[in-house]
């Protein structure tokens, strides 16, 4: 009998224990938004339903919702760093340092202006998982403030339990659920659970007589989490509610939501205070193809997460700094989770938090899991935003083994149940058979009589027995409570040191983790801020380089075509010269000519003088004799001769009169062309003077301004050099006092010294370089003046030469015979005249005819000889002609000296060239020393 009993009692115990074990919180994990199920589209054999069907790994479903500004965000016009591109199903979060954005996909993308209604569409879905018989979770993640609550639960229903239009998650998940088993019109069975963790410790929320006062109850309330010997995660002592309709689930979900932990804080009014977790487990009857019956299980998990926040931030102090501690840890530890299932890590943290033990199948396990990420979109809260952005996007690769939960069929149970009875009936006949006996009547009755009394001994054995166990229960309990109330002062006293130490170092922790962060992110900033700098610098560098080379080039190629035409116009020079020396030699031939001619001219009036001398005397001596012989006919022949005399004079006269004026027009136009030519020479001359003058001015001025930009150069880079130097050395003291504020600002210093200092020098290049092009330009403007002038001058002379060998050079001298000449040619005529009107006294006087015939030989000769002495001086002047043709050659000769300087000064502008490639080449060395080889960037240890 006591046998009896005690499997009486193991199977009490049994059925508890099952009934506890049903209490089971799994999470199961989500799939992306266009829902595609391996198993919807099975068919479900017998062989299928006598067990657990696994499916192919799928990823966790991971959506994003990004709250908007509140309105204390939008008053104080906060600056938004968060794009969201629902179409694409992305989100971007820009950098104010870097002006960078980084760029995360997810499953599902919703920003500022979504409803609840579209969010739920999304996920909606996986309702219809949980009625297959799959275990699937949902639950929201993200820092404090970010409207995780609100995503789950939305607006709190009215009496009548009607949804609102900003209805959460789990009212529009359990109305899903409840319309699609009517629609089915299916046999089912429903069960939920809501439970908090608070300060790691679970609570039932569904417990009627559960006071809020935490510390009063917190025996009472203490849930146990085991695990059974498959590993499988449950609670005991957790309630369990049998629903009969959706609004039971709304009255139950509103009365829970009551009793959790909420606190205002500075970034959130209604801040909760602890991770809730709201299951609902849905037994649905069904029929196999081949009609017989089928069970299957499925578990909703919905789960509000606490938001991680920053205690400095949130203001929370003393209990609302120990309750953000252990969310921070509990949080912690779910991203250490994710990171190791994300990484493949052999070892997952699941047991170093309650939270993640019972999300232990939800994350890498058996169930379907979906991830609600949310975030803000303020600048303030950038650096949580990011690390729930990093998290999710690590989620997404989380990998689950989702399983249909199926139970056995009836029928199986049933035939289970005969064959077990049919066994037990064979055991007893076979124990009667071996065992039988004859028994009298009165025996039996005594037998039956005890055995009727048995059970009222064995109840009352049961009770002493109970009794005793009470009591031996309460002795033990009371030595346990003499014990606990011992161990409870000495816990109290130690847990008051140890709240006080706790307390000194949460503190010093809490300011360690702030400065830890601060100084990380400021780390970050800083080595981001020096790759880019020294990527800044490289491109800087190149671009440099780039532009000195071109320079460099461009320097090179102009002193190159300067050498060339250089050349060139030396090789004009040389030629201008030799064809002024042709044209010299032109010259003077011509003005040899010219010599001949007039010589040949004087030499002929000279004989045309001596002929009429001769004629003249022979004349004199004719008429004498004919007056010696004869003076009888001296009239007649006299006025005959006297005419013919007359005559001659009369001619000579015209003669000499026609010579002179052509003398006179000659010597006229021959001055004019010397004249010309004159002012030719010296025209040709000043604009060859003042062409050579310009070009050493020029020079000259860019041997200055070579000279000035090398010494501005030099003495720019020598104060750039120290000056580094200088800040370095300060820069250098101030960041071993102040390392962790002046970092940013002195690479900031650095890097605009650098660049001013460069773009001076670049600008001062650039400045030379016009400078030496204008220099050159006006140079060769110069040297194309320089040659037209030639040119023209050439073609002048050209024409003044030819013009000058169709006239003659006659000297004043020349001119002043001729008219003595006329004069006695006057006087001859006078002579004749008066010997003409004295004709009618010859007779009477021979002799004084005679020596006036004698006197005019006398007269002629006298006329001849001055003529001669004309003659001689003209000749002579013409001897002395050929010297001005010296003026060319002397020309020539100043021409080549003028080419020699020419010469000279091109080659020195060359090798000033030279030295100003050089120069460029020294500059782009130290340019590349400088900003290459002598920048230094900090390296963090």
């Amino acid at each position: 009998m006591r046998k009896g009993v005690w499997i009486t009692r193991s199977m009490d115990y049994d059925q508890s224990q099952s009934h506890m074990r049903s209490t089971l919180i799994p999470f199961s994990p989500a799939q992306p938004s266009k829902w595609k199920d391996p198993i919807a589209t099975e068919s479900r054999s017998l062989d299928a339903i006598s067990g657990n069907k696994v499916v192919n790994e799928v990823n966790v479903q991971v959506i994003l919702r990004c709250r908007p500004l509140n309105e204390d965000e939008m008053h104080a016009e906060t600056p938004t760093v968060i794009l969201c591109d629902e179409i694409k199903g992305e989100v971007s979060a820009v950098h104010q340092t870097t002006n960078k954005q980084r760029t995360y996909s997810f499953d599902g993308v919703f920003g500022p202006t979504a409803q609840q209604k579209e969010l739920f569409q999304t996920i909606s879905p996986i309702i219809e998982e949980v009625l297959e018989g799959y275990s699937c979770t949902i639950f929201a993640y993200g820092q404090t403030g970010t409207g995780k609550t609100y995503t789950m639960e939305g607006q709190k229903m009215g009496k009548s339990w009607e949804l609102p239009s900003d209805a959460g998650i789990i009212p529009r998940a359990v109305q899903q659920i409840f319309h699609v088993l009517k629609s089915k019109d299916a046999e089912y069975s429903m069960k939920v659970t809501y439970l908090e963790i608070y300060n790691e410790e679970i609570v039932d929320l569904l417990c009627p007589n559960e006071n809020l006062d935490f510390a009063v109850n917190e025996a009472k309330r203490s849930i146990i989490l085991m695990e059974d010997s498959g590993g499988a995660t449950f609670l005991r002592g957790l309630k369990q509610a049998l629903i009969h309709s959706a609004d039971e689930i709304y009255e139950l979900f509103e009365k829970g939501s009551v009793k959790r932990r909420t606190a205002e804080t500075l970034l959130n009014k209604q801040s909760s205070r602890s991770h809730s977790i709201f299951s609902v487990t849905v037994h649905v009857k069904d029929c196999t193809p081949e009609g017989e019956d089928l069970t299957k299980c499925g578990k909703l998990n919905l789960v509000d997460l606490a938001g991680s926040e920053n205690i400095i931030r949130s203001g929370a102090r003393e209990l609302r700094a120990r309750e953000a501690g252990e969310i921070n840890k509990s949080l912690l530890t779910l991203g250490r989770v994710i990171n190791a299932l994300a990484e493949h890590s052999g070892h997952i943290p699941y047991r170093d938090s309650k939270l993640t033990r019972l999300l232990k199948d939800s994350l890498g396990g058996t169930a379907k899991t979906c991830i609600i990420a949310t975030i803000s979109p303020s600048i303030h809260c950038l650096d949580e935003t990011l690390s729930t952005l990093d998290y999710a996007s690590r989620a997404k690769t989380i990998k689950n083994r989702p399983k249909v939960n199926h139970r056995a069929i009836k029928s199986e149970l049933i035939k289970d149940l005969y064959a077990e009875i049919g066994c037990l009936r064979k055991e007893v006949n076979a124990l009667r058979e071996k065992n039988s006996a004859y028994r009298s009547q009165d025996h039996y009755q005594n037998q039956e009589n005890q055995m009727k009394e048995v059970p009222y001994h064995n109840k009352a054995i049961d009770q002493g027995d109970h009794s005793s166990v009470l009591l031996k229960d309460k002795y033990k309990e009371n030595a346990k409570n003499k014990e606990k109330d011992a161990l409870i002062r000495d816990l109290r006293s130690s847990e008051k040191a140890l709240t006080e130490q706790i307390l000194k170092l949460q503190k010093e922790l809490e300011n360690a983790a702030s400065d830890v962060s601060s100084l990380s992110a400021k780390a970050e900033i800083h080595d981001r801020l020096l790759d880019e700098n020294k990527t800044r610098f490289q491109n800087f560098h190149v671009q440099l380089s780039l532009k000195l080379e071109y320079l460099h080039k461009a320097v090179a190629a102009s002193a190159e075509q300067q050498q060339q035409q250089m050349k060139l116009l030396d090789v004009k020079m040389q030629s201008l010269m030799s064809r002024r020396n042709e044209v010299s030699e032109e010259l003077a031939l011509q003005l040899r000519k010219i010599q001949d001619l007039y010589c040949y001219h004087i030499k002929y009036i000279g004989e045309i003088a001596g002929e009429i001398d001769r004629n003249f005397q022979s004349t004199c001596h004719k008429m004498t004799s004919e007056v010696s012989r004869g003076f009888s006919s001296f009239g007649d022949i006299f006025k005959e001769k006297l005419w013919e005399g007359i005559s001659a004079i009369h001619e000579l006269k015209d003669i000499i009169y026609s010579q002179e004026d052509k003398l006179t027009t000659f010597v006229q136009e021959q001055g004019e062309v010397h004249l010309r030519a004159l002012e030719l020479s010296k025209t040709s001359t000043k604009a060859t003077l003042t062409f050579f003058e310009n070009l050493r001015m020029h020079l000259s001025n860019m041997s200055k301004i070579e000279e000035y930009l090398q010494s501005a150069i030099a003495e720019k880079l020598r104060e750039l050099e120290m000056k580094f130097e200088d800040f370095a050395v300060k820069e250098r003291l101030q960041l071993i006092e102040r390392v962790g504020e002046l970092l940013e600002s002195s690479d900031n210093r650095k890097k605009n010294m650098v660049q001013e200092a460069v773009k001076c020098l670049s600008e001062r290049t650039a400045s030379r370089a016009g400078k030496i092009q204008q220099e050159m330009s006006q140079m060769h403007d110069l040297t194309s003046d320089a040659k037209k002038e030639w040119t023209a001058y050439v073609e002048k002379m050209e024409t003044t030469y030819r013009d000058n060998t169709s006239t003659l050079q006659i000297d004043s001298n020349m001119k002043e015979s001729s008219r003595h000449c006329i004069g006695k040619a006057e006087l001859v005529a006078e002579q004749l005249e008066n010997i003409s009107k004295s004709a009618s006294g010859l007779e009477d006087s021979a002799g004084s005819m005679t020596s006036i015939i004698e006197n005019g030989i006398k007269a002629n000769e006298t006329i001849s000889s001055r003529l001669a002495s004309a003659i001689l001086s003209g000749l002579k002047d013409a001897n002395l002609a050929p010297h001005p043709v010296s003026t060319p050659e002397n020309s020539s000769q100043a021409g080549w000296d003028s080419l020699a300087s020419v010469c000279s000064i091109i080659d020195s502008s060359c090798q000033d060239m030279g030295e100003m490639e050089t120069f460029h080449k020294q500059i782009t060395r130290n340019a590349k020393s400088c900003l290459l080889d002598e920048y230094e960037v900090d390296v963090p240890s």
